[in-house]
């Protein structure tokens, strides 16, 4: 088993650890929104559901702009893009429950200790380069375009609880 496996792996997994964050999250999340905060964690949701699409395009105007070859770029762009989303959300579900002393989620907050390190380390693209390349360009993409979809599927769970007014999120 390479390096390269191993890292996307530990994507893989914390993705999957902030899944089941998610479902215990979706069990109290009812009483977990219903604070004064709810504009800010409103504008926060919104802005992690509308991100990916903004980092891409940013990502393939600089590209474009400095003439690059886009494949090797734009794979360390979407590897990035799930680590960091996966940071973030995991972080955000974690403090949100401590804060509110509901039931804090231990998950949440091993999918960020996971994902942040990765992160980190794989900012310079020769880092992600000497890792990935020449044969597993295509694993470190599958394991960004993971961690996208399924915080793009948690943001997309919660939403009834924080994006939709209360009668409609009644209707779901």
């Amino acid at each position: 088993m390479t390096t390269a496996t191993l890292v996307s792996m530990g994507i893989f997994f914390s993705g999957l650890v902030l899944w089941i964050a998610n479902t215990r999250l979706a069990s109290y999340a009812g009483r977990l929104f219903e604070t004064s905060r709810l504009p800010s964690i409103r504008r926060f949701m919104e802005g992690m559901m509308l991100a990916p699409l903004i980092i891409l395009v940013i990502g393939l105007l600089v590209l474009w702009l400095k003439h690059l070859a886009p494949a090797q770029p734009l794979a360390h762009l979407v590897f990035l893009l799930g680590a960091w989303m996966i940071t973030f959300l995991g972080g955000f579900i974690f403090i949100l429950t401590a804060l509110q002393k509901i039931e804090y989620s231990p998950p949440a907050l091993i999918a960020t200790l996971i994902a942040l390190p990765l992160a980190v380390y794989f900012i310079p693209l020769s880092n992600f380069l000497e890792l990935f390349l020449p044969k597993q360009v295509g694993l470190g993409v599958a394991a960004g375009v993971f961690g996208v979809l399924v915080v793009e599927l948690i943001l997309f769970a919660l939403r009834k609880f924080v994006l939709l007014k209360p009668r409609e999120a009644e209707s779901l």
